[in-house]
């Protein structure tokens, strides 16, 4: 079995907050990050309510002008380097290599350029350059003093889980001693015009798994994790945070938008990452589902559980994470792992908010219904699961440190 990978640094900004205590304290409530949307016009295809980020750090020097997308990234990435001890105040530079899912990237700093454009005539020289997908990781990284190999992944609402994957696989394989992966995207007119044309997004609120689903809620944020070999985390007395020992990702090439009606692709990237852990399915004590609230990718992904879990589908919690903080896009399959991480570090299991009549297609299913659960410590194995568009399905093995 390939050694974990060990998370020895978390950061992340989301609408429960920006910072993992602000996020473990409203994950101890249960409650809803989501409200109105207020960071541009939403015109015609106004949704009901979004994961915006509210308290937004004030740019350091040398970032005032920078794009949010990469103020969202900085501020999880500055956060994910202090908590692994490589932040200000240690060298001043960071030898790791960088992963960034995402699926927008700068694509707010583009729609502002052309806005200053069609007003003004003219723009701000840069505002371009930060619409280039790689920018906003390469200006947060150079802020930050990363200076190793940068890679970027999308592959659409799945980047964020993979770009973890792809750090994992840095470590295993000797390219990289460390890694610091994640994903971010941030709220864009052009994104809430794309989900609403395609008639993705709720008219009301985001139900995952509950018979009245209607669709998603859009949401922004980033999540960055600090990965080294679990020898080195030892041998250097790093606080490990959790432990991601198996990872795996495909595409089952069934449609544009959807996945496969029976969760094909998803149903084998479980099988795959288990095995990578060196886990069987009656390991797993819990799902960190993609549950979008879409009616066909809910039962695709309860489809899928049902054939790995077989009759240890009821007594294992199953619960969504976009009614907290919204599609995060491409951040969230590393949003809402780091949000299952802090949930293991706190002995709890995250609810499904608005899942209070469960579709009677799904039996068996526990979608947590009743807030968050406390379990009882010790580690846990995670299965956290991000699907998107073009059949893409990923899945990481989680477990708590050891």
């Amino acid at each position: 079995m390939p050694e974990p990978a060990a998370v020895v640094g978390l950061g992340i900004v989301s609408a429960l907050g920006a910072g993992r205590a602000a996020a473990a304290a409203m994950l101890e409530t249960g409650r809803s990050g989501l409200g109105a949307l207020t960071l541009f016009p939403p015109g015609r295809s106004a949704p009901p309510s979004v994961g915006e980020v509210r308290d937004l750090p004030a740019p350091p020097a040398g970032l005032e002008k920078a794009s949010r997308p990469t103020l969202l990234l900085h501020a999880a990435l500055e956060e994910a380097l202090t908590d692994a001890g490589l932040g200000p105040g240690s060298s001043g530079s960071v030898e790791a290599d960088l992963v960034l899912g995402t699926t927008v990237g700068g694509t707010s700093a583009g729609t502002a350029f052309l806005r200053g454009l069609r007003d003004t005539g003219r723009t701000e020289a840069g505002t371009l350059r930060e619409a280039l997908a790689h920018c906003p990781g390469a200006v947060a990284a150079r802020a930050c003093g990363v200076t190793g190999a940068r890679w970027h992944v999308s592959s659409a609402c799945s980047s964020g889980s993979e770009a973890i994957g792809l750090g994992v696989e840095l470590l295993r394989s000797g390219r990289a001693r460390r890694v610091v992966a994640g994903g971010y995207d941030a709220l864009a007119s052009f994104t809430v015009a794309g989900f609403s044309s395609l008639r993705l997004l709720s008219p009301d609120a985001c139900r995952p798994f509950d018979r009245r689903r209607t669709g998603t809620a859009l949401g922004e944020g980033a999540a960055v994790v600090v990965l080294e070999k679990a020898s080195d985390a030892r041998a250097r007395r790093a606080r490990v945070r959790a432990l991601v020992t198996g990872a795996s990702g495909g595409n089952d090439g069934y449609h544009l938008t959807r996945p496969h009606p029976e969760g094909r692709g998803l149903l084998a990237a479980m099988r795959d990452a288990l095995r990578d852990a060196g886990r069987a399915p009656d390991d797993v004590s819990w799902v960190k589902a993609h549950g979008t609230g879409t009616p066909p990718n809910d039962l695709a992904e309860y489809r899928a559980l049902r054939q790995l879990l077989g009759d240890r589908l009821p007594r294992v919690p199953v619960s969504s994470q976009k009614p907290l903080v919204g599609h995060t896009l491409g951040g969230s399959g590393a949003v809402e792992a780091v949000l299952a991480m802090l949930a293991m570090e706190a002995g709890l299991v995250l609810p499904t908010l608005g899942c209070d009549e469960p579709d009677p297609a799904m039996p068996g299913l526990d979608p947590v219904r009743e807030g968050p659960r406390r379990v009882a410590a010790g580690p846990r194995v995670t299965l956290a699961l991000a699907l998107g568009f073009g059949g893409e399905a990923n899945a990481l093995v989680l477990e708590g440190a050891r």
